[in-house]
């Protein structure tokens, strides 16, 4: 077999190709693309430098080339979309709304990688996965996590040596409550319909995704108390919460939010659903959450709604009643989640 190497370049007029042997390949080759003696062009662009150079020296220096080692008729289980759902599979005894989030993110992964195969994987292929990545640190570090969890079990069950990713550099800065001026000018800045579901977030500390998802009949008016058991997940609304388990939220601890919940309840025609409308009488989305707040914090702060409501309302209500109250609010089991957002000085030294 008679493989013919091309190096694709891009040049400011348009791409063009270039036939020459793998053994002249430079540095700035953007794919391979080659044919077999039947004319048949296969698509390679997964190669690294070094494949191309042991393709061309198999050529050379042996009688035989096997042709399903370079061509696109790969094994299934070393092309990525495939061996994801393996690897899914291995996953027993995760919550089923663990796995859900880990398709949620295999998405994007296979939007960048594609049906890579596996063994030709590099370290440059790493690179540029990292590079094409947006969003905040620990976000990217959460994709880089779960594809390096990919490769080593590829690595451990297949026997191949790739190379695993670098995490991003990330510096964690505890968030530092905010005044509570700021937060009354943000919700006089938000049109009164949206106002109600921001003051929720605000005084409970609930996470928006979750106060979307509330129903009335998980209101309990006596003890002034929501459970919280769902919450919004790519669009969906989904069972459980971040933490795993559903739990109960105090309705009163920093302002009593009783009387506006039970107003919005007596006016609402369908006692059985959501508490929090958007202006079409629909559940509220992320996208209008975000567009109202980024409405609101225009000129004032670049805080997320997260550092505002949140971190503020857990920082408020452990100086308050204390930090086994705020924990149970916020849904925390260790002290090391603590730590990390509320500002409490020697924060070791304080037993539950």
């Amino acid at each position: 077999m008679k493989l013919n190497f091309v190096s694709i370049y891009e040049v400011k007029r348009g791409r063009f190709a270039i036939v020459i042997p793998a053994r002249y390949v430079i540095n700035d080759i953007r794919a391979f693309i080659y044919t077999d003696k039947n004319g048949i062009a296969y698509d390679s662009h997964n190669f690294a430098m070094r494949d191309a150079f042991k393709i061309d020296d198999d050529i050379a220096y042996r009688s035989k080339v096997d042709s399903t080692v370079y061509t696109s008729k790969k094994p299934k289980k070393y092309i990525l979309r495939h061996f994801v759902e393996t690897w899914l599979d291995s996953k027993v005894g995760i919550a089923e709304i663990t796995i859900k989030q880990y398709r949620y993110d295999l998405k994007f992964i296979l939007e960048l990688l594609g049906d890579r195969d596996l063994r030709f994987f590099t370290k440059y292929d790493g690179v540029c996965f990292v590079q094409k990545l947006h969003g905040a640190n620990s976000t990217r570090n959460k994709y880089i996590v779960m594809l390096n969890d990919i490769l080593r079990c590829a690595n451990e069950w297949h026997s191949l040596n790739i190379s695993l990713l670098k995490k991003v550099k990330q510096v964690h800065k505890r968030k530092i409550a905010v005044e509570e001026d700021l937060r009354t000018t943000l919700l006089n800045r938000i049109d009164p319909h949206h106002q109600k579901i921001f003051r929720f977030i605000f005084y409970t500390g609930c996470r928006s995704c979750e106060a979307i998802a509330l129903r009335f009949p998980f209101i309990n008016w006596g003890h002034k108390t929501a459970y919280i058991n769902e919450h919004l997940s790519g669009g969906k609304i989904v069972g459980g919460t971040k933490e795993g388990e559903g739990k109960e939220i105090g309705l009163a601890w920093i302002e009593d939010l009783t009387p506006m919940l039970r107003e919005m309840y007596e006016q609402e025609i369908d006692k059985m659903g959501f508490v929090f409308r958007n202006k079409r009488g629909n559940r509220y989305d992320r996208t209008t959450m975000q567009e109202v707040y980024r409405k609101a914090t225009k000129g004032i702060t670049d805080l997320t709604l997260h550092h505002i409501a949140r971190s503020t309302t857990m920082n408020n209500i452990i100086k308050k009643h204390g930090l086994q109250v705020g924990m149970a609010q916020a849904g925390w089991s260790q002290l090391k989640t603590v730590e990390k957002y509320i500002q409490i000085p020697k924060i070791r030294h304080i037993k539950r």
